[in-house]
C-alpha cells in the first residue's frame, strides 16, 4: 500500500497519504503545524511550537493544545513524524514529497522551467490560522519569498528565449511572469518589445492597453512614461528603443525603501562611527568591505539604512538588494540586482565595451543592444573567463562619477558565485 505523504503547497494547500487525501485534522492549526514541520525541515522544540501558534494563551494553555495537536497528527500520519518528550520533527526514514523542497531543488540547479512548472499558485493560497500572528507572518514570508524566487525564474527564462531568438517562446514566458505580477510596467513593456519584434504590431498596441487599464484599476496611476513612449514608437512605425529600457532577464529583488529614522541609533554609537568613518574614506575613492554581524533583532538591518541614508545625504550612489534562504540561489543574482538599479546605470553607461560585453553574461537585455556581439566567439566558461567577469564587475561598481554603497541583506544565504567574487 502506498502511504507516501505528499504535500502540494503551491496554491490551494493539498495533503495526502498515497492517493488518498488525509481527513480528520482538528484544526487549522494542526494543519498548519505538519506544514511547519515540513516546509521547515528542522527538530523544534515544544515550547516554541506552542508560543508559535498559542502565544496568546498561558503557558499552561499552550502547552496543552499543543498536545492535543499531536496526538491529532499522530493518529493521521504518526509513522511521519518524530515526537518525544521535548521536541518534534519529520521521522529520517519517511521522507515526504513536498512540491515546495522540489521548487528549491531546481532552484538549486538552475531548472528554471522545472520551478516555473512546480508554481500551481502563491504558498498556502487561501490558507488562514486565526489567532496566530507569528505562524501567520512566517506564512506570509515565504509565500513572498517564493513568489520572487519564481518571478526571478521566468525572468530568466524569458530572456533566455530572447538571447536565443525565440520571440515566440520568450512571449510565452512574459506572460506567465504578468499573471503573477500584473502590475509590472517592465515585463509588459519587455512584452511589447518580443510582440513587435515577432511581426505581432497588433498585440503589442493590445498589451498597451491591457497595462494601462491594470495600472489604472490596481494603482489608481497613468502608465510610465517610458511605457507610454514606447507605445508611441510602436503606434507611429518607428524604430525600437534600445533594449536595456524594456528587457529584463531578471526582476531586482523585493526589498522595501529605505526609511528615514527620526529615533537616533541607541547603543550602537560606537558601530555607527566606524560605518561612518569607512563612509568618509569612499567619498574620497577608498573603497572598504564592512561586514555587520549578530544575533536577530540587534540591529542590523537599521544600522546599515542608517548608513545609506547618509550616504544618499552625500551624493553617493547607492543599492541595495539581499539574499534569500533557498538553497542555491540564482547565480550572482545580487550582483544582477545592483547592475539593474537606477543609480548605477551611469556607471554602466562609462564602461568600456569590452568590459560591459562581459557583464552582458549576466544581463542578456545588453545582448540585444549590441546584436553584433551574439554572434561574436566567446572563450567559455572556465576559470580565465570567470576571472574576466569578475575583473569587469569589479570595473563596473568603480565607473562613473559618483561613489557607491552596496548592501546585501543576509549575507548567510548568498549564492556561491557572488561570495566568490
Amino acid at each position: 500500500m502506498n502511504n507516501t505523504l505528499s504535500l502540494r503547497l503551491l496554491g490551494t494547500p493539498d495533503i495526502r497519504s498515497g492517493d488518498q487525501p488525509i481527513k480528520g485534522f482538528v484544526s487549522s492549526k494542526a494543519q498548519a503545524l505538519l506544514i511547519y514541520l515540513v516546509v521547515t525541515q528542522r527538530r523544534c522544540n515544544r515550547a516554541t511550537l506552542a508560543t508559535l501558534f498559542w502565544g496568546d494563551l498561558s503557558e499552561t494553555a499552550a502547552r496543552r493544545n499543543l498536545t492535543k495537536v499531536l496526538t491529532n497528527l499522530r493518529q493521521l500520519v504518526g509513522e511521519h513524524l518524530d515526537i518525544d518528550r521535548y521536541t518534534v520533527s519529520l521521522s529520517l526514514n519517511k521522507e515526504p514529497s513536498v512540491d515546495v523542497i522540489a521548487f528549491e531543488q531546481h532552484l538549486a540547479a538552475n531548472a528554471w522551467a522545472e520551478m516555473a512548472a512546480l508554481y500551481n499558485g502563491d504558498f498556502l493560497q487561501g490558507f488562514h490560522v486565526a489567532n496566530a500572528p507569528d505562524f501567520e507572518a512566517w506564512m506570509i514570508g515565504e509565500r513572498e519569498r517564493l513568489h520572487h524566487l519564481c518571478c526571478q525564474a521566468l525572468a530568466r527564462l524569458a530572456g533566455q528565449a530572447a538571447y536565443a531568438k525565440d520571440l515566440s517562446q520568450a512571449i510565452s514566458w512574459s506572460q506567465q511572469l504578468l499573471r503573477l505580477d500584473p502590475t509590472d510596467e517592465k515585463t509588459h513593456r519587455q512584452l511589447m518589445t518580443f510582440f513587435v519584434r515577432n511581426g505581432q504590431r497588433n498585440s503589442a498596441l493590445a498589451q498597451y492597453a491591457a497595462c494601462r487599464t491594470i495600472v489604472e484599476r490596481e494603482l489608481d496611476v497613468a502608465p510610465a512614461p517610458e511605457t507610454e513612449a514606447l507605445y508611441r514608437q510602436i503606434l507611429n512605425g518607428q524604430g525600437m528603443p534600445p533594449a536595456s529600457n524594456t528587457v529584463h532577464s531578471a526582476p531586482p529583488a523585493i526589498t522595501p525603501p529605505t526609511p528615514v529614522h527620526a529615533a537616533p541609533l541607541i547603543g550602537r554609537d560606537k558601530e555607527w562611527r566606524r560605518l561612518l568613518a569607512l563612509g568618509q574614506e569612499t567619498l574620497i575613492g577608498r573603497p572598504h568591505l564592512c561586514l555587520i554581524h549578530g544575533e536577530a533583532g540587534l540591529g542590523k538591518t537599521r544600522l546599515a539604512e542608517e548608513m545609506l541614508t547618509w550616504a544618499g545625504q552625500n551624493d553617493v550612489a547607492t543599492a541595495r538588494t539581499r539574499a534569500y534562504a533557498a538553497a542555491g540561489e540564482l547565480a550572482y543574482a545580487p550582483i544582477v540586482d545592483w547592475l539593474r538599479s537606477p543609480p548605477l546605470q551611469p556607471a554602466l553607461a562609462a564602461l568600456d565595451e569590452v568590459w560591459l560585453k562581459e557583464i552582458a553574461r549576466l544581463l542578456p537585455e545588453l545582448m540585444q543592444e549590441h546584436p553584433q556581439w551574439q554572434n561574436a566567439p566567446t572563450a567559455g566558461d572556465g576559470p580565465w573567463q570567470r576571472q574576466r567577469l569578475f575583473d569587469a564587475l569589479t570595473r563596473a561598481f568603480q565607473a562613473g562619477p559618483r561613489p557607491k554603497v552596496l548592501l546585501l541583506d543576509d549575507l548567510q544565504w548568498c549564492d556561491g558565485e557572488t561570495v566568490a567574487w
